[in-house]
């Protein structure tokens, strides 16, 4: 199965908490909207569907990693790490209203986008716990190491942690919040255990150390 949309590399891939489709952006800074089957979305058939079923651009950031929270059968919100040194979030319009299909010609008219978070620090990735309650934003700055910062929501940051030497590239959460993993341009691997209860019971929180695997010679991306 091959999903077509984009029109320059995909950055980013972000599921559903369902698993009934994800979200992507790329180098042509458009988000996309897929379903694995599309035409039977949230139980109402549409055989006129798609996909991509949405699609968003914006004029005033380019997106360089995407993580998505979806409040019961609701549209998704797509949270957005940006080359402005923000977090966007961007809201859906409903697509019933077009009849499932979206214009091409002005994406930027195809979703409601907000700054809410800014900070004068670059992210290369962007993830989200379980219902949303707590981001996890890696740094990518050339002239610090690759930290990743912890911002509970509704987006106030309470800790920092150092995690590599240089920009972190990926990151990525066990379904139970229990355990984080970040790999870095560094060709590190680095494993936290992340107890959920202390970090939103508290203003600031300090990660246990991680249990760093050896650097390898490959960059894991």
């Amino acid at each position: 199965m091959t999903f077509k949309g984009h029109s320059d590399t995909v950055k980013c891939i972000t599921w559903l908490e369902d698993d009934s489709g994800f979200v992507t952006t790329a180098k042509d800074n458009e988000l996309a909207l897929w379903r694995l089957h599309p035409g039977t979305g949230d139980g109402v058939a549409n055989p006129n569907e798609v996909n991509p079923i949405w699609k968003f651009s914006s004029r005033k950031a380019v997106f360089n990693a995407v993580c998505v929270y979806r409040p019961d059968s609701s549209l998704p919100i797509v949270y957005t790490a940006s080359s402005d040194k923000t977090i966007r979030e961007v809201e859906q319009k409903n697509l019933s209203e077009g009849k499932g299909k979206f214009d091409n010609k002005n994406l930027s008219s195809q979703g409601h986008e907000l700054v809410r978070y800014e900070e004068s620090i670059m992210y290369s990735q962007l993830i989200a716990s379980a219902h949303r309650k707590v981001f996890f934003a890696g740094i990518a700055e050339s002239n610090r190491p690759g930290g990743i910062h912890l911002i509970k929501y509704p987006f106030e940051k309470v800790g920092e942690v150092q995690a590599h030497s240089s920009q972190v590239e990926r990151l990525a959460m066990t379904h139970d919040n229990k355990w984080l993993f970040s790999a870095g341009n560094d060709g590190s691997l680095c494993i936290f255990k992340f107890e959920n209860k202390e970090l939103l019971n508290s203003k600031k929180v300090n990660l246990p150390a991680p249990v760093q695997v050896p650097q390898f010679d490959e960059i894991m991306i």
